[in-house]
């Protein structure tokens, strides 16, 4: 889909060189997220992007960036917050 290529464009544009894009936040959610405090490279970036490749209002989401040398354990900590919630 050619608007979801230019989102990936942008992604690619605003994230840093080993940053890792994982989703993005909405904004009336405290931040960080519940179990992420411990990760160091954790950042909201500016614009976030629906699936349209529309900006969506910064006060409403933000995009989640998180550095490659993190990412495995942020992929740990949000697999046990998935099992905890289907408890």
């Amino acid at each position: 889909m050619t608007t979801y290529k230019g989102s990936g464009h942008w992604i690619e544009s605003a994230r840093g060189s080993n940053e890792v894009f994982v989703g993005n936040h909405l904004m009336r959610f405290d931040w960080p997220p519940n179990g992420m405090a411990e990760l160091q490279t954790l950042r909201v970036g500016e614009k976030a992007l629906d699936i349209h490749g529309n900006e969506l209002a910064p006060d409403y989401c933000r995009p989640v960036f998180i550095d490659s040398s993190e990412y495995n354990r942020y992929c740990e900590i949000k697999s046990q917050i998935f099992q905890n919630a289907s408890r």
